[in-house]
């Protein structure tokens, strides 16, 4: 069934005030990830029933081009950052399809 497709879902709730912040930077990373080699879809989500409450979904070519994108230096500066203000559920699902 593996393809060499690599899935990635992560989902969080911003913190209290956050919510604007929070989904403003998750759309701008989505955004610039689209551009990025490897990308095949990358989508974020709000909860319809829970104000700040994200899920963002991403498919890559391979789980080597998602690594290179996530061990960028502006990937890390982001992740400080969002750490802040996001409360991560859980852990991040991987999947090989």
């Amino acid at each position: 069934m593996n393809q060499g497709l690599f899935c990635v879902m992560i989902a969080g709730q911003a913190k209290a005030g956050m919510e604007a912040y929070v989904r403003a930077r998750l759309l701008e990373l989505m955004n610039r990830s689209r551009n990025e080699d490897g990308c095949i879809m990358y989508h974020v989500h709000e909860s319809v029933e829970h104000s700040g409450e994200f899920m963002v979904y991403m498919l890559w070519q391979t789980q080597e081009l998602f690594e290179a994108h996530n061990a960028t230096l502006e990937m890390q500066e982001f992740k400080k950052k969002l750490a802040q203000c996001l409360k991560i559920f859980g852990r991040r699902l991987l999947f090989g399809i």
